[in-house]
């Protein structure tokens, strides 16, 4: 079998035409969920500082868990490595 010529770009860069591995990132790992039908949920803002001028029941509200949508949810997913 006759061996091929290399071109400058193969001689050049050792993973060229290999895949590459997406690595996901750690600090979007730790803020991040991902719900059994695939959504993604964040934990919502505002709730760790200045909270003696905040209703209780504003506060009440930005308890927990929200659902990404749009722009942010494409984001995340680059993140977390779920899109290249």
């Amino acid at each position: 079998m006759a061996k091929t010529k290399k071109t400058i770009r193969e001689k050049i860069n050792k993973n060229f035409g290999k895949k590459i591995k997406i690595k996901t990132n750690r600090a979007a790992a730790k803020r991040f969920k991902i719900t059994g039908s695939g959504e993604i949920m964040a934990v919502k803002a505002n709730k760790s500082h200045l909270l003696y001028k905040k209703s209780r029941a504003r506060k009440r509200r930005i308890t927990g868990w929200e659902k990404l949508e749009g722009r942010n949810k494409l984001q995340a997913m680059r993140l977390l490595g779920l899109r290249g």
